[in-house]
């Protein structure tokens, strides 16, 4: 007769990757006790582990390594949703979702004027062709701009919610699993992802979309950083660009948000 347990336990497995700085993969996870007996077992083929005995909830693999000040950076976090759990942030994307995109917002003052844009760069091929070839055609997917946006409201958030509410949703079918990666905010994804606080405003996430995140200043550490890499990159050349002012001084600007004096795209049109 099995002993049923009503109690979580949080258990942690990392191990490190030699191959450049040191890098720590870590699995974090809460798992509900079905059974007196729990196993753990690591599968070295497949790089995992799995647990018997147990229910697993809220997993995620993150990559971290201690920087020259002894603190720790944490480079990327992907959630899992497996009874097996990879030490590999691409492998938990490629198993977990249909498509994934990222997003990124810089901000600039330009003549008197905060102006904010955000782009965003999706793969453009189903996420289990990328895992067979090994290429991943990274293309971008929409930018947008802002002007003056509200000091109450975080230019970042702004961004998600446009691109996923004008962009995303009226793209994707609503049964496609979609990973969304991000830069910031990393300590309220696991709430925004489970869908118990919002990720904008009193907005929640689509239950079909998830947060990743990843930091763009070490893109080689996974497909996640790489792609913030990419919306970074581009949100930068835009601010940047010669065109901007170009835009600034046209019509093309539309005050249909009340969080800023003005928007409109720049890469793509709201569906």
């Amino acid at each position: 007769m099995h002993c049923y347990q009503a109690m979580e336990m949080v258990l942690n497995m990392a191990k490190k990757d030699q191959t450049k700085k040191p890098r720590e993969q870590t699995i974090e996870f809460y798992a509900d006790i079905t059974d007196e007996k729990v196993e753990l077992t690591y599968d070295l083929l497949n790089d995992s582990i799995s647990l018997k005995g147990a229910t697993i909830n809220n997993a995620k693999i993150a990559t971290s390594y201690e920087k020259n000040s002894g603190k720790t950076k944490l480079t990327n976090s992907t959630p899992i949703k497996s009874s097996e759990l990879s030490f590999s942030c691409d492998r938990a994307i490629f198993e977990n979702y249909d498509v994934v995109l990222a997003i990124d917002t810089n901000t600039k003052f330009i003549r008197n004027k905060l102006i904010s844009v955000t782009s965003s760069y999706f793969i453009n091929k189903p996420i289990h062709e990328c895992n067979k070839t090994s290429k991943y055609p990274f293309i971008p997917f929409a930018a947008h701009l802002f002007v003056d946006i509200q000091d109450s409201i975080s230019p970042e958030k702004l961004g998600w919610y446009v691109i996923i509410s004008s962009y995303i949703q009226d793209r994707f079918p609503r049964n496609y699993r979609i990973g969304i990666i991000v830069d910031c905010d990393l300590g309220a994804h696991d709430l925004i992802n489970d869908f118990q606080t919002p990720y904008f405003e009193s907005l929640k996430l689509p239950q079909n979309i998830q947060f990743i995140y990843a930091s763009s200043d070490k893109r080689t550490d996974s497909i996640a950083n790489q792609m913030i890499s990419y919306s970074d990159k581009l949100a930068s050349s835009i601010i940047n660009s010669k065109e901007l002012i170009s835009i600034l001084d046209s019509d093309k600007l539309m005050n249909s948000l009340k969080y800023c004096e003005g928007h409109c795209p720049v890469i793509g049109r709201p569906a």
